[in-house]
């Protein structure tokens, strides 16, 4: 397991993407999720592409690498580009069992998803916070607020148990991202399935406190992401937790109990593309945001 973090220049510049491209690839190597042999993945010492909007000219495949990998593969593909507007950096994911070997997903398998920031920057740096291991994957990509308008996030993980292990019934996916065109934050949770039909996303979003409150006495109040099977609420996953913003410090790294064991999260703190996490209370809508797993 392993976490890290880059910085890096919002924008779509052919510089400014390999930084920030070149960044992701040395991250999802340093946490454990190894690239696979499929042929025309980007190089970034020869990368020359500036992007024009929604477009995505680089990709890369990853792989889970952990002991379930064989019975119940894990498969997903980075498409890194411009989002609906030339100069903000936008991302495509698509999560599966398997590839092909010249850059296609295969198996059962997640539609596309597109996560992109509501607007780049050509002057302003800010910082990419990545975590994981061989079974999970965790980003908030210009997720720590100095931009707040760049950042995107996604999340997969195995499902889980009635203990928070690891089992082989399918992956747990997050994305979450402000719109380059209308501003408007999707939040979406996705459950694939390794055999079987594929369930239609879910709107992203855990319940909170039907009185608003982001604490209970000197506790804080976390939440974590119930998904959907499709005809009810599964066990959740432990990448991604949420918060009242107002409650922890932008920054803050802190322990969260899930299951009877305590593990690390970073406290994301102010920024409007992960705002409105929770369902329920007007106050939590407007006030909430995203953590991260940081272990």
């Amino acid at each position: 397991m392993a976490f890290t973090t880059f910085t890096s220049i919002p924008d779509t510049s052919i510089a400014n993407t390999k930084i920030w491209g070149q960044g992701i690839t040395t991250a999802l190597d340093t946490v454990g999720n190894p690239k696979t042999a499929d042929t025309g993945q980007v190089d970034w010492t020869t990368y020359n592409s500036a992007p024009s909007p929604a477009t995505y000219p680089a990709y890369e495949i990853r792989r889970f690498n952990d002991s379930l990998q064989s019975a119940a593969p894990i498969f997903y593909k980075l498409e890194l580009g411009a989002a609906g507007n030339a100069a903000t950096p936008g991302v495509r994911l698509t999560v599966g069992t398997g590839s092909n070997g010249t850059g296609t997903v295969t198996g059962n398998k997640t539609g596309l998803f597109t996560p992109g920031g509501s607007s780049g920057s050509t002057t302003v740096s800010a910082n990419s916070l990545l975590c994981g291991a061989s079974n999970r994957i965790t980003c908030a990509l210009f997720g720590d607020g100095t931009f707040q308008s760049a950042g995107m996030h996604f999340a997969i993980e195995r499902t889980k148990d009635s203990l928070g292990n690891d089992t082989t019934e399918g992956a747990l996916i997050t994305v979450i991202s402000a719109s380059s065109l209308t501003g408007a934050v999707t939040k979406i949770s996705q459950f694939l399935p390794f055999v079987g039909g594929v369930p239609a996303a879910d709107v992203l979003g855990s319940i909170g406190s039907v009185n608003g409150n982001g604490t209970d006495g000197a506790d804080v109040i976390t939440c974590p992401n119930f998904p959907f099977r499709g005809s009810g609420i599964m066990n959740p996953g432990l990448n991604v937790e949420y918060y009242m913003n107002a409650s922890v410090n932008a920054g803050t790294v802190a322990p969260i109990e899930r299951y009877g064991i305590s593990r690390n999260y970073y406290f994301i703190g102010n920024n409007t593309s992960f705002a409105g996490m929770l369902r329920g209370n007007a106050a939590w809508i407007a006030g909430s945001t995203l953590a991260i797993r940081w272990d």
